[in-house]
């Protein structure tokens, strides 16, 4: 099981648009500085009611040296609660399933994995506070042992501010996120451990959605740039 970040902007014009792709097309930085593709894209695709079904992710595979990805598709229940989402690689072939499940208030509780031979793998448990904040997840293995956990705090605002993902004792990474007056992310830096620093994600905005990412490396040079793009359902 994975983090998956997902990070979208509160548009605040009168008539509110609805999302129906959402393209994020990968660069580096060559010698002259100028933009070149390197190959990677996510592609992300929204239905009328500006849900999301269904995420392309295609990057460059050197020992392959292809192109090569994966799909998600997301599947729902009537009040648009997130049943499952599967994975596939770009064949076609089945390779993860995550189910999702909800208490009688509609909050997510558990998550459970199931592995390319349809077996059972890991599984979550989400953890809350007394007002129905997540603070944090546990997970398990597939025989119901203990594995690592993630600990999250939230400004007053609800945003996400501090993540960590510990094995036992052990600190494995160490997020941490900024946000601007209008609650938009703006930064996220990736440590290793509790404070090694690993990457520094900046993002930009037009039309309060995220316009560009700039990955800077634990030198501080530009490692990446991600530069999205929107369309919307008529």
């Amino acid at each position: 099981l994975f983090s998956l970040l997902v990070i979208q902007g509160t548009l605040t014009s009168t008539e509110k648009k609805i999302l129906k792709l959402e393209t994020q097309t990968g660069y580096v930085v060559d010698q002259d500085k100028k933009l070149s593709p390197d190959q990677s894209k996510v592609t992300k695709t929204y239905n009328e009611k500006g849900i999301l079904i269904e995420e392309l992710n295609e990057r460059f595979w050197p020992d392959m040296q292809k192109v090569a990805g994966f799909k998600k598709q997301f599947h729902y229940d009537s009040i648009t609660h997130l049943l499952d989402n599967f994975e596939l690689f770009n064949d076609g072939k089945f390779a993860l399933k995550l189910e999702h499940f909800y208490d009688s208030t509609g909050k997510l509780i558990k998550t459970l994995e199931i592995n390319s031979a349809m077996k059972q793998g890991f599984s979550s448990q989400k953890l809350y506070d007394s007002i129905g904040t997540n603070i944090g997840e546990e997970l398990y293995k597939p025989d119901g042992s203990f594995y690592s956990q993630k600990t999250f705090v939230h400004d007053n605002q609800g945003n996400l501010i501090d993540e960590v993902g510990k094995e036992g004792t052990q600190v494995k990474y160490h997020w941490l996120y900024k946000y601007d007056k209008h609650n938009r992310l703006i930064e996220r830096i990736d440590n290793v451990g509790m404070d090694k620093l690993l990457r520094d994600h900046k993002y930009e905005y037009s039309d309060d959605k995220i316009s560009k990412e700039t990955i800077y490396n634990s030198s501080k040079s530009i490692e990446r740039i991600v530069l999205y793009t929107y369309e919307y359902w008529k």
